[in-house]
């Protein structure tokens, strides 16, 4: 991992933004009391073990900057069968405060953003009782566009943010609000 950073270094030089967006494969449902642990693991390795060595490297370079780590609503409420995800996004929001208490010194602001459903192409056919479900309880009636939470991306890392870090900042059309959907 240190080579490809130093590769990424060499080739487009100081570093001053870093988006840890990872993802496995596929988000599966399964259950905490049947899952297999090489599931489990691989879902906290994307999730919070990559982003950890990546701002880890990020810091190391000494030069002011900003972080920003892409979470889920479900950090902080978990839907039925996502539990290995939903623990691995809360840890990283943790990291995301942990980091910008201890990297805070070195001028980095560290953030997270929580977005909820994001609208994607297909998505409205391949699950159309979720995302009936989610439009009815969103305030905002819709699912998120893609473009608000890349929005929040570029303020979290521009100077209008200087004075913001350890901050989670939900993207998810209202639903947060409501006692459940």
């Amino acid at each position: 991992m240190d080579g490809l950073f130093t590769d990424a270094r060499d080739a487009l030089g100081e570093l001053t933004i870093l988006v840890n967006c990872a993802a496995v494969e596929s988000q599966d449902v399964s259950d905490i009391a049947d899952i297999e642990l090489d599931r489990w693991s691989s879902t906290q390795r994307a999730n919070v073990d990559t982003p950890m060595v990546l701002t880890r490297l990020f810091a190391a370079q000494g030069i002011a900057g900003a972080v920003i780590n892409i979470s889920s609503i479900e950090a902080s409420k978990p839907a039925p069968g996502h539990g290995h995800y939903s623990t691995s996004k809360a840890a990283l929001e943790m990291l995301t405060r942990a980091t910008a208490l201890e990297f805070g010194g070195l001028g980095i602001r560290v953030n997270a953003i929580a977005p909820g459903l994001i609208m994607r192409e297909g998505i409205e056919e391949a699950w159309p009782e979720g995302v009936a479900a989610w439009n009815s309880a969103a305030p905002l009636g819709r699912l998120v566009d893609p473009d608000n939470v890349a929005d929040t991306v570029v303020f979290l890392a521009s100077p209008s943010a200087a004075s913001i870090t350890g901050s989670i900042v939900t993207v998810d059309c209202g639903l947060s609000v409501k006692s459940g959907w």
